[in-house]
């Protein structure tokens, strides 16, 4: 293996791991939502479209504040005190 597919399996790497786990039939947390539209911004903007980077920044956003105001996805185990709002 050459230092340039050494390269482009690193490069490759994250994007794969990304869309894997936004797939649906992977049941894909908000995180995973958020990183897949970070991922494309960045992709977009390295394209130099800013336009579409800056609409998936959006949906980004939109995702991770949804993440702020949605309860916790895993039940808080007994005697561990909640957080409140």
């Amino acid at each position: 293996m050459t230092a340039v597919d050494d390269a482009w399996r690193q490069r490759l790497q994250e994007p794969l791991e990304v869309i894997e786990k936004a797939k649906p039939s992977n049941n894909p947390t908000l995180e995973d939502i958020a990183c897949l539209h970070e991922l494309h911004a960045r992709h977009e903007r390295e394209a130099g479209r800013d336009e579409r980077a800056e609409a998936a920044e959006e949906r980004a956003r939109r995702v991770r504040a949804q993440m702020r105001d949605a309860p916790p996805t895993r039940p808080v185990p007994p005697g561990l005190p909640v957080a409140s709002r």
